[in-house]
């Protein structure tokens, strides 16, 4: 007999300290969630994190301290262990209730630090993870848990935005595929190209894209009305909006306050900026909540985004390109938006025998902003779910489905445990002697990109770690791997971040065998 398939996991002391007055109406949104969850054949278990109760139950720590990312990663490993020990594939779904300041990010090690400022790349990648907490993204380019994020306002006192997302989630319904093919998808003017690919990969045409300059934000309900959005702007720390331009000069090309309670129900969005998904507190900047936070409170089903600086190419597809493209296809397959947000990480830390610190990165900064268990899209295999209201009479077809969400979780696990064994090692090396003709390509790489080459940074591949995956991957003992990086600032003058502009190159047996440039979002 199947178990649970979902859990919602929160820390009811930090949601006490910031909705002390609230917590019965919080209580009872939670209870018409797992209510509503069973009518659509989910099972789901709600644990507080910092409950002994609960907690001793799993026979998994409580969480004391809910700021320390380590207690909160030990905690919730533990909650899907005890359930994978009744049911091996349980959870299917992990909830995370609440903003980074109720279950905070993980506090992974930027390994572009160096380059873009940013000493963390904060993620909720290690929560999908089965490996021990750690600072290391190398740890965790293997994702198996199927996540999501339902974030309240990070810092709020007033509970109706998280009552809000609640009842969203509780009251969410599939569409048919044909209310999805339609398309806001809004990029700025020096992305075009790059945009232009992504839309053809994901809609079979890009005919309908929106450029900033020399539009936006005051977009038409018309034009915001699809339920499918893609933007591909510039972003900011603490911004309630996105730019066409990456000195935020003029006018923007998207804002949280001219979109807010203007969305159609069940908008599902995929953006690329740097810190998209940032979950900031409105007090701290102009009052304004997030964009990320603005599409939750108004009806979306789901926000696929960044927590900090993400990169791009300025034509073709790469980094943040591949994993907002990926997310959204698969969404628009029936997959349930946290089915899509795995699918979209395997897909991208696959790519790559040996993904570098710039694919690793974008791995750790995507987030999904959502209950995980929505299906936006109605799936291939509706026609064997149980009609709504029909629970308590579960019979064979709800047995099929659940069925069917074992295997694809299984064969996610398998594909994520063949990564784990096969992705090669990344890491920064402490010294390295660049033989004469890497340095000499490099300094004409670096000359032309107009980068100094004080900014070189040079990352060692190492084999991968499966046994037969070293051999396959076997070089001559005296060949070597590494990854070099340099940078350059490339905002203009007066704009409000850095905006780092990234050459990396890759050499094998000292010589440079290919390159690429990568500008943030």
């Amino acid at each position: 007999m199947h178990m649970h398939t979902k859990v919602i996991v929160t820390n009811w002391s930090a949601l006490k300290a910031k909705y002390s007055g609230s917590l019965g109406a919080i209580s009872e949104a939670i209870r018409a969630l797992i209510a509503a969850d069973r009518q659509r054949g989910v099972r789901t278990r709600f644990v507080r994190l910092d409950h002994h109760g609960d907690m001793g139950a799993l026979g998994a720590p409580p969480v004391l301290d809910p700021t320390d990312p380590q207690e909160n990663k030990d905690a919730i490993d533990a909650v899907c262990d005890a359930m994978s020990s009744q049911d091996p594939m349980s959870p299917h779904y992990v909830m995370l209730l609440g903003s980074n300041d109720v279950i905070p990010h993980q506090d992974l090690t930027n390994p572009l630090a160096a380059h873009d400022g940013e000493p963390h790349a904060w993620s909720d990648l290690p929560y999908a993870c089965k490996a021990d907490y750690g600072h290391d993204i190398d740890d965790f380019t293997a994702p198996e848990r199927v996540v999501g994020r339902l974030p309240d306002l990070t810092g709020g006192r007033d509970a109706s935005y998280l009552l809000g997302v609640l009842h969203v989630a509780a009251t969410w319904r599939p569409h048919p595929r044909s209310d999805y093919a339609p398309y806001f998808a809004l990029s700025a003017k020096r992305w075009e190209e790059s945009t232009t690919t992504s839309l053809e990969a994901t809609f079979g045409s890009a005919q309908h894209m929106l450029l900033s300059p020399p539009h936006g934000p005051h977009w038409s309900d018309a034009q915001i009305a699809p339920r499918s959005h893609f933007i591909n702007c510039h972003g900011f720390a603490g911004r309630s909006y996105y730019h066409g331009h990456a000195d935020a000069v003029g006018a923007p090309a998207l804002t949280g306050a001219l979109v807010e309670g203007r969305l159609t129900e069940g908008t599902v969005a995929s953006v690329e900026c740097c810190f998209g998904a940032e979950l900031f507190e409105p007090a701290s900047v102009d009052g304004q909540m997030s964009v990320c936070n603005t599409y939750l409170a108004s009806g979306a089903y789901a926000f696929f985004g960044s927590t900090n600086t993400s990169y791009g190419p300025d034509s073709g597809n790469g980094q943040a390109d591949l994993i907002a493209r990926f997310f959204l296809r698969e969404v628009l397959e029936g997959a349930s938006v946290g089915h899509a947000a795995l699918e979209a990480r395997l897909r991208l830390a696959g790519m790559w025998a040996d993904p570098g610190p710039h694919t690793r990165k974008t791995l750790a900064q995507f987030v999904l902003l959502g209950d995980p268990s929505i299906h936006a899209v109605q799936p291939a295999h509706a026609a064997k779910t149980v009609p709504a209201g029909a629970a308590a009479k579960l019979g064979a077809a709800h047995l099929d489905l659940l069925a069917g969400r074992d295997e694809r979780r299984r064969e996610l696990r398998v594909r994520a445990q063949a990564l784990a064994e096969s992705t090669r090692p990344v890491v920064k090396a402490r010294s390295y002697r660049l033989s004469p003709p890497v340095r000499r390509t490099l300094k004409d790489l670096a000359r032309q990109a107009g980068m100094a080459m004080d900014t070189l940074e040079t990352f060692r591949v190492h084999p991968p770690r499966g046994r037969e995956y070293r051999k396959a991957a076997a070089l001559p003992a005296a060949t070597r791997e590494a990854l070099h990086i340099l940078s350059r600032d490339d905002a203009p003058e007066g704009a409000p971040a850095r905006k780092p502009a990234l050459l990396i190159a890759k050499e094998v047996g000292g010589r440079i065998v290919s390159y690429t440039t990568l500008r943030a979002k």
